[in-house]
């Protein structure tokens, strides 16, 4: 009777556990970027801007993909400017001029992370204008 106990638990355990479904993120390079199922227990995805110039020239990139921990951090965006105290040089250029700059962004729940970091959308923008329009015109 125990025995039937415990098969009737665990045969309940396992269909609840395989009604959840994995969270899914973008992974790659904004050129190239795919949906991919996060490991187990994985409840958020990131993206990450670099950014970087050196004079007139300037290199930034986006990357997709899910979180690395099981733990979750709180939803937002953090900037960070990267600056060394190292001198590094290369051809006589000083290279702690490009000042990299880093935007890292955590989102919860599936494809959450597709969405650009700026808050400020051209379907707002629209909106915002078309409610003036209206505004001014009755």
């Amino acid at each position: 009777m125990l025995f039937l106990t415990f098969l009737g638990l665990s045969a309940i355990s396992a269909v609840q556990s395989a009604g959840v479904p994995k969270t899914k993120c973008y992974q790659g390079s904004a050129e190239d970027k795919k949906e991919v199922a996060c490991d187990e227990g994985v409840t958020q995805c990131t993206k990450t801007n670099a950014e970087a110039g050196l004079g007139v020239l300037s290199v930034s990139t986006t990357i997709y993909g899910c979180s690395l921990l099981t733990t979750e951090k709180p939803v937002g965006c953090t900037k960070e400017d990267k600056s060394s105290d190292t001198k590094v040089e290369l051809a006589g250029i000083d290279l702690n001029q490009a000042k990299p700059k880093v935007e890292i962004c955590i989102c919860t729940g599936s494809l959450c992370n597709s969405a650009p970091s700026n808050r400020f959308s051209f379907t707002m923008a629209f909106s915002c204008f078309l409610i003036a329009c209206l505004k001014f015109s009755f």
